[in-house]
């Protein structure tokens, strides 16, 4: 972050699904083996609060998708 400015890190974005690039970050958080939970990544950021964070995203994203999917069932519904 040092060498870039807040505009720049918000305006920047991955050309990956939303759902994949928060995988991806969970599944490596995990796999690390060398530091606990508890510590910080960053200044008063731990990985269990990133982590947290992420599931959080996760879990969210799901819950959006099941009731987009429970509309269009039901607008289904009315199209017939």
């Amino acid at each position: 972050m040092k060498d870039y400015t807040r505009e720049q890190i918000f305006d920047g974005r991955p050309k990956i699904e939303p759902k994949k690039a928060i995988k991806f970050c969970i599944e490596q958080l995990i796999k690390d083996d060398e530091k606990e939970i508890t510590d910080s990544l960053v200044y008063c950021l731990t990985y269990e609060e990133l982590l947290g964070a992420l599931l959080l995203a996760k879990d969210e994203m799901e819950r959006l998708e099941n009731e987009v999917n429970s509309l269009e069932d039901e607008l289904d519904g009315y199209e017939r």
